[in-house]
């Protein structure tokens, strides 16, 4: 592993907040329990990603392979082990990408026209931002 690698994965170590927020939400115990439960846990993730496809459209891998290629490498420099699929969302004016994770899977949504406006530099910082979520998840 290089020094640079090292040296990211340090800076990119969730805050103090995000821990202390975390460790009080898993203090709750019943209510941990309730989201950790795996019957509520599947249900929730089949209405996720039905709702996904409803308000989305997945970005196909041959069509964006720049950006994929973008996130592979994001993945490998931040040793993130997760599928990423993007999507861009249908409908929307806002400028906007957000993450949702499900267990080894990345789902990344990109809102308005965000993809056109942003050269590369700043698609890639974009999507280290949105995959760096991953690491406070998991």
């Amino acid at each position: 592993m290089s020094q640079d690698v090292i040296e990211t994965t340090a800076v990119l170590e969730p805050f103090p907040y995000h821990k202390m927020l975390r460790d009080h939400l898993k203090s709750r115990k019943k209510t941990w329990q309730w989201f950790k439960d795996e019957k509520i846990k599947t249900q929730q993730i089949e209405s996720f990603k039905k709702e996904l496809l409803k308000n989305t459209y997945r970005l196909d891998t041959d069509s964006h392979r720049n950006l994929y290629q973008m996130a592979q490498d994001i993945c490998v420099d931040l040793n993130i082990d997760a599928q990423v699929t993007l999507y861009q969302e249908n409908n929307s004016l806002q400028l906007n990408a957000s993450i949702s994770v499900i267990d080894q899977e990345a789902h990344i949504v990109f809102s308005g026209n965000i993809l056109q406006l942003l050269d590369e530099k700043q698609l890639k910082a974009l999507l280290a931002h949105e995959l760096s979520h991953y690491l406070s998840i998991n």
